[in-house]
């Protein structure tokens, strides 16, 4: 039996990067029913360190979420970093390429360096906000990108740097919430509450948190927040209990809400996916991965005034044509994913060819 090994983020507490690493690992071993597919159990010392929390001085809240993120994270099939090795392994997804963040601790293997494996491809890794024109690209991060068998990315601020680093314009493809079908998915379930807005996300302004209170409280709605990186909100009805409430129930929490109101990628992506009218907080950090793809689905200019929140929810939300939109990124997505890994479609670096 072949073994195929998914390099990302292990074991953060964070909802989306738990979202695209169990999507991940569910669609290649529904693709792949004779392979063995793992999470390799890796994360650097340095970004674990940014979820140690001094347990005299953290909040109740905040234990809970660590320790339920790494339970979860547990129960998905692993294995340590080359423990044995593997045929295949695919870097991605989520910010695993943003080598600007210190704190991530230029981890080398998160772009294919000394891995174990007879082939390493890259799946919607995304670059972040580093851009082609800083010209300063560590060492390491070129070694790796070039021996690469297979190169996508996530968003086409980092297809623009991976094409500077390596020469080849790689696919953009979608992110892996996109690839699985939650609507399929007997683990999540829609929660037994009143009507609501799901709140999700790190940091809002002020007029767009007193906007979204008028707004609940006009259409007579609750406002539920789910503790993400370590922020709580007392201005929302109701904050989810991360003891109580599993990642994969949160996505529950998705499929069931009303709308949605977020500042982050995965609030965007998982509100899109169960077609949900967005009040999205706009930033440079999070338009750097999201913003092209909202044009293409024609609701980017939905978010140009941050705290309008009626305008944005009282657009014309039309599912029909995004849902077509997705739909196509997704087949093709799902060809790359298929032909990296078992197909003769390679990239550059060792004798590829354009894909």
């Amino acid at each position: 039996m072949k073994k195929l090994g998914i390099l990302t983020f292990w074991g953060v507490p964070n909802a989306g990067t738990f979202g695209q690493a169990y999507a991940m690992q569910k669609t290649l071993s529904s693709l792949l029913p004779e392979w063995k597919v793992y999470q390799i159990k890796h994360l650097c010392d340095a970004h674990r360190q940014l979820y140690l929390i001094d347990d005299q001085n953290a909040e109740k809240w905040q234990r809970e979420l660590n320790a339920v993120y790494a339970r979860e994270f547990d129960k998905i099939p692993h294995i340590g970093l080359n423990e044995a090795r593997l045929d295949v392994v695919v870097l991605g997804s989520d910010l695993i390429w943003d080598f600007a963040i210190k704190e991530f601790g230029e981890d080398q293997y998160l772009f294919g360096n000394d891995l174990d494996a007879d082939k390493v491809i890259a799946y919607a890794p995304s670059f972040g906000t580093c851009k082609s024109e800083w010209r300063r690209i560590p060492e390491y991060v070129t070694k790796g990108l070039t021996n690469l068998d297979a190169v996508s990315v996530r968003d086409e601020n980092s297809a623009a740097l991976a094409e500077y680093i390596i020469g080849q314009r790689p696919d953009i493809v979608l992110d892996p919430v996109w690839l699985w079908d939650w609507e399929k998915d007997e683990s999540v379930d829609v929660p037994q509450m009143g009507n609501y807005i799901l709140v999700y996300g790190d940091s809002f302004s002020e007029s767009y948190i007193s906007n979204l209170i008028t707004y609940a409280k006009n259409k007579n709605l609750q406002l539920v927040s789910y503790p993400n990186n370590n922020h709580i909100y007392p201005w929302c009805d109701t904050n989810l209990d991360p003891s109580e409430v599993m990642p994969k129930d949160l996505f529950g929490y998705f499929k069931g809400a009303q709308l949605i109101a977020t500042d982050s990628f995965h609030g965007l992506a998982f509100g899109l996916l169960f077609e949900k009218k967005i009040a999205y907080s706009r930033s440079p950090f999070i338009d750097a991965k999201a913003k092209n793809l909202l044009i293409e689905l024609g609701i980017d200019e939905y978010f140009n005034v941050d705290g309008d929140i009626e305008g944005m929810y009282s657009q014309e939300w039309d599912y029909a044509y995004i849902n077509k939109v997705i739909e196509g990124k997704r087949n093709r997505s799902i060809e790359y994913l298929l032909n990296s890994i078992v197909g003769d479609q390679l990239f550059a670096g060792r004798g590829m060819h354009e894909s």
